[in-house]
């Protein structure tokens, strides 16, 4: 019988989450920390492939300013931000600290052990490592920086877990901490996901529309079907006029490139874990021409699928 997923679930899974470090401190005011963006920290934890550094920063007490850019986000206690966008940020509390790099702040902050004063921030950071970024559609919709709070019972249990687990010495607690992370980062989809104000067109506007998710769910549980505009707007049981138009609008891409790009997705993980032939990955994602498969492949990831392959398997 074949496995059923929905589409969110899907889409998580193709990211291929996996928890990196993780760190329990107290800061004291005025303090400021430069993160550096993906590329430089996927090179510190010697990752390769089409992967991306999510960091993010949970406050326990106190306060904290986020700078992405030139956006800025301001947590309070049980405040979590996720930098889903993987840009370089600005950590930081009070005025006039002089700006610090991650491995200089790294060796000086003051352990969680020592009595906190008032004023100071206590603060969990860590990171997700998404191994699979490249074309997943969920990454695509993610806002540069997600933000929720511990308030919601999920991402609550999540973080008394971390901490129990971080200082708790028990066998197995390196297992759990990377698991209470994976679930982190779904709780912080899920926030995103349910966050009424999402306006930006992307596939977590679409989970909220039953016609276009009933498409969505074809194309993910079948990507090697030979789709067409026809054939979803049915799925959707709407017209082929209308169903191209309104996927468009909720999407910002078109169904046929929805299509494609998932297909990608699918193919690089194919690529990195299945053993197959460039020739058996394209049939499995519904192409039986090896150079139109590789022409998609090389627009959407940048290269072809076994330069993919190769960087993948060193």
């Amino acid at each position: 019988m074949k496995e059923y997923h929905d589409v969110l679930s899907s889409a998580l899974d193709a990211l291929r989450v996996s928890g990196s470090v993780v760190l329990d401190h107290v800061y004291s005011p005025p303090w400021a920390v430069e993160v550096p963006g993906s590329a430089q920290l996927l090179r510190l934890f010697g990752v390769k492939g089409a992967a991306r550094v999510v960091a993010f920063h949970i406050v326990l007490r106190g306060e904290v300013e986020v700078r992405v850019g030139r956006q800025r986000v301001r947590l309070g206690p049980q405040g979590v931000a996720a930098c889903f966008g993987g840009g370089r940020h600005r950590l930081g509390f009070g005025q006039g600290a002089r700006v610090r790099g991650l491995q200089e702040f790294l060796n000086s902050p003051r352990a969680r052990n020592e009595a906190a004063a008032p004023g100071d921030t206590h603060m969990v950071c860590g990171a997700f490592v998404l191994r699979e970024a490249g074309p997943n559609p969920l990454l695509a919709a993610l806002p540069g920086v997600v933000q929720a709070r511990l308030l919601d019972e999920e991402l609550e249990l999540v973080g008394r877990t971390l901490l129990r687990e971080l200082h708790g010495g028990r066998p197995g607690s390196t297992f759990v901490v990377h698991r209470a992370l994976e679930t982190l980062c779904v709780g912080l989809v899920r926030a995103c996901a349910a966050d009424g104000a999402l306006r930006a067109p992307g596939l977590l506007l679409a989970l909220r529309d039953p016609r276009l998710l009933r498409a969505l769910e074809a194309i993910h549980e079948d990507p090697s079907a030979a789709w067409s505009v026809d054939a979803l707007a049915r799925c959707a049981g709407l017209s082929r006029s209308r169903f191209a138009v309104h996927f468009a609008a909720v999407l910002g891409e078109s169904p046929m490139q929805y299509v494609t790009r998932w297909r990608m997705n699918q193919a690089a993980r194919l690529l990195r874990e299945a053993g197959l032939s460039v020739a058996e990955v394209a049939l499995r994602v519904g192409y039986e021409s090896v150079p139109a498969f590789t022409r998609a492949f090389a627009r959407h990831l940048g290269t072809t699928p076994a330069r993919y392959r190769g960087v993948a398997a060193a």
